[in-house]
């Protein structure tokens, strides 16, 4: 009765996740992201030299040398947008056993180890060790 209408919810869950884990990333979405974050960053130098140009109109501090500002603004704003395009495109599918992916097999082996000593069974698996420092 209802150990079978567990089991059942255990095996749906199951289905569940091994459909997540298959279904494939549509390569389409990282290829656009990665392109746009590329015409980003080779137009947003131009965008910002006439800003930093009046900048130096102005006198100031800054001056003549407000222009050369350009470099580095447009250095810091490109590295950020691209490592967040970075980002995503690591965390796209967290089921390949990467360093920062999920550690589902980890996760797994505990839950067996869970229900194997619920069950009262006295030879369980080992816990899966971390290689490399990184949890599988």
């Amino acid at each position: 009765g209802e150990l079978t209408k567990l089991i059942r919810d255990f095996h749906d869950q199951q289905a569940r996740c091994d459909r997540i884990k298959n279904n494939p990333y549509p390569r389409q979405y990282a290829i656009v992201s990665s392109m746009f974050v590329m015409i980003f960053c080779t137009l947003l130098p131009f965008g910002v030299v006439p800003v930093f140009a009046d900048m130096g109109k102005l006198g100031g501090a800054l001056g003549s040398i407000a222009i050369w500002l350009t470099i580095p603004f447009s250095t810091l704003l490109g590295w950020a947008y691209m490592s967040l395009d970075q980002v995503g495109e690591s965390s796209a599918n967290p089921f390949e056993g990467n360093a920062n992916d999920v550690p589902i097999s980890q996760i797994c082996r505990d839950i067996e180890i869970e229900l194997r000593s619920g069950l009262g069974e006295a030879d369980l698996p080992k816990p899966l060790m971390p290689v490399n420092d990184i949890a599988t």
